[in-house]
């Protein structure tokens, strides 16, 4: 993802942007679980926390002002890091499955330009000092473990095995919709 960062004083005076590569665009879990209630604000919050570096003001009034991130591109992929501060209760891991959108909009990603959607295809999972992945394929999902590969028929089936194994998504994928 080709990500601008700029800024603008209150009296006036700009940040000259700069861009730089993101591959993975990081959101700490402790601030979904106090911000979000529900789906509808994950994007909201994703693109709040892509909002708060700071930086002083180089003119004169020194005062602080935060900088922004635009998106400049339309990636094939947008890949989302989950940061836990350490293991979470099985009810925050309810919580935040429950918080993951299936689908999200360009638009409402770190200030995008477009307006193309994207759909979750997959994600990886930490438990007790291992890793596993889920997929979606088709319209059926899919785990995958160390030693094999269990067909899950739902989005309902996959929150339950992940809220039953204490699974924490660390790494979602979403992908863009064919349809754009």
């Amino acid at each position: 993802m080709n990500v601008v960062l700029e800024g603008k004083c209150k009296c006036g005076s700009k940040v000259e942007s700069f861009g730089y590569t993101e591959f993975i665009h990081y959101v700490p879990v402790i601030a979904l679980l106090k911000n979000c209630v529900d789906q509808s604000g994950f994007m909201d919050e994703v693109t709040k926390i892509g909002q708060t570096e700071m930086r002083s003001c180089d003119k004169k009034c020194k005062k602080k002002f935060f900088l922004s991130q635009t998106l400049m591109n339309s990636p094939t992929v947008i890949t989302l890091g989950l940061t836990w501060s350490t293991v979470q209760s099985k009810e925050d891991i309810v919580r935040v499955m429950k918080l993951i959108p299936n689908k999200v909009q360009l638009n409402k990603f770190l200030k995008a330009k477009g307006n193309k959607r994207y759909s979750l295809r997959g994600f990886i999972c930490y438990y007790g000092k291992h890793y596993c992945a889920f997929c979606k394929y088709k319209r059926e999902w899919y785990y995958f473990n160390d030693e094999d590969v269990t067909k899950l028929q739902t989005w309902r089936d996959v929150v339950e095995k992940c809220c039953n194994s204490r699974f924490q998504p660390n790494v979602l994928l979403y992908e863009e919709d064919k349809e754009n």
